[in-house]
């Protein structure tokens, strides 16, 4: 009963290989989405190639082809659309990055803020 949705998802299906489902709510905006990371460990799952190039493995920092940062990102509207568009016509080589800048290309300012947050905590270098 979790947003006023039902047990039954609106919407099944693949993104970037991995199950999500999704459940709208009666006006039909999106309440409720669930990915299904197949075959990881606890962590933060990363697609450091394709699309989104987005982070560095490391502790809990887990290459699994699917970037959870990217999608719910994209999910609670925090991407300018010029970034989100520039992150799908990237070429498919990995960049070298800046020492210091962001793991997060793809995500814009958004991507410092995840960056330095995950620094103070200790899950980064």
């Amino acid at each position: 009963d979790v947003h006023g949705v039902g047990p039954v998802p609106t919407e099944q299906g693949l993104v970037d290989g991995h199950p999500r489902r999704a459940w709208h709510d009666s006006a039909g905006k999106l309440a409720i989405e669930e990915y299904r990371v197949q075959g990881m460990g606890h962590g933060v799952p990363l697609e450091t190639g394709g699309e989104c190039r987005c982070g560095e493995t490391g502790a809990f920092m887990l290459e699994a082809g699917i970037s959870s940062t990217l999608h719910s990102a994209r999910t609670w509207g925090l991407l300018d659309p010029a970034v989100q568009a520039g992150a799908r016509a990237r070429p498919a080589t990995k960049p070298s990055r800046p020492a210091g800048s962001t793991v997060w290309p793809a995500l814009g300012g958004i991507g410092k803020v995840i960056d330095d947050a995950l620094r103070a905590a200790g899950l980064m270098r």
